[in-house]
C-alpha cells in the first residue's frame, strides 16, 4: 500500500485516534506522518518519507505517541536552518523503539542536518533491537533520549535539563552504542552511560553540563569524564 500526500500533508492522527501501518509506504512533500495527540504504531517494514526541505518525515506533538516495531525507515532532507528533523518529538510526546532494523536518516548532506530532535518535555526510548541514525541529534528543554543499541552518524547536542543516556546491551566489552560525531552537553544537561560506548569524536560538557556513569571510549577530547 502506498499513501502519497503529494504537495499536502500525508497522514495525521488526532487525539483519540490510532494508526497501525504494516508494510506501507507513506510519502509527502510536507510532513508524511503526524501524531498530534494520537497514536501511531509502525508495526514493521514501513517506509515514511518527506521530500520537502522544511518538513519532518514523522512528527509527534502535544502528547502524541509513536511506536516503532522492526525494519521501518524514516527519511527526509530537512536542514538545520528549518529547525526541523527527520523525526521530531515535541511538547510531551514520545517515541518508543521496540524492534530491530529501524533507520532514521536525514538525506541532506549538510553537517547540521538533524535525524532526531526533541524539545519541551519529549522522550525517545530505544527498548530493544539495533537502530541506525544518519544525521544529528538535538535534545533540549527537559527532554530525554535513551539509546540501548544504536549507531549514530552525526553530532549530538543536549541542553537545558536534557538527558542523554546510553546503555550497553551485553557485558562483552564491545560497545553496542557507537557515535561518529561530537557530543556537546550544554547548560544543565546530563549524559549518563551504562556499560561500553564508543565515540569517534569529541565529548564536551559546559560548566553546567555533567557526565555520570561509566567512562566511554572517546577518540578525541573529553571534558565530561576527565
Amino acid at each position: 500500500l502506498v499513501v502519497a500526500g503529494g504537495t499536502g500533508p500525508g497522514i495525521t492522527v488526532w487525539p483519540g485516534g490510532s494508526l497501525f501501518p504494516n508494510d506501507v509506504t507513506i510519502t509527502s512533500e510536507k510532513t508524511a506522518l503526524s501524531a498530534f495527540g494520537g497514536k501511531a504504531v509502525l508495526i514493521q517494514g514501513n517506509d515514511v518519507s518527506s521530500s520537502g526541505t522544511d518538513n519532518h518525515a514523522v512528527v509527534a506533538r502535544d502528547g502524541g505517541s509513536v511506536y516503532m516495531g522492526s525494519n521501518n525507515t524514516l527519511s527526509s532532507p530537512t536542514t538545520f536552518a528549518s529547525t526541523n528533523a527527520t523525526l521530531g518529538i515535541y511538547r510531551g510526546s514520545s517515541v518508543t523503539v521496540q524492534g530491530d532494523g529501524n533507520q532514521i536518516s536525514n538525506t541532506d548532506p549538510g553537517l547540521d542536518s538533524l535525524a532526531l530532535k526533541l524539545t519541551q518535555g519529549a522522550h525517545f526510548r530505544q527498548e530493544k533491537g539495533h537502530s541506525v541514525l544518519n544525521g544529528g541529534v538535538r535534545i533540549i528543554n527537559m527532554s530525554s533520549a535513551d539509546f540501548r543499541d544504536v549507531e549514530i552518524e552525526g553530532d549530538i547536542f543536549a541542553k537545558i535539563f536534557a538527558s542523554l543516556h546510553f546503555e550497553d546491551q551485553d557485558s562483552d566489552g564491545v560497545p553496542t552504542d557507537t557515535v561518529v560525531g561530537n557530543i556537546s552537553i550544554g547548560h544543565l544537561a546530563n549524559i549518563d552511560i551504562k556499560g561500553s560506548v564508543r565515540l569517534e569524536g569529541n565529548l564536551s560538557c559546559s560548566p553546567a553540563g555533567t557526565g555520570s556513569g561509566s567512562t566511554p571510549t572517546v577518540t578525541g577530547s573529553d571534558t565530561c569524564y576527565p
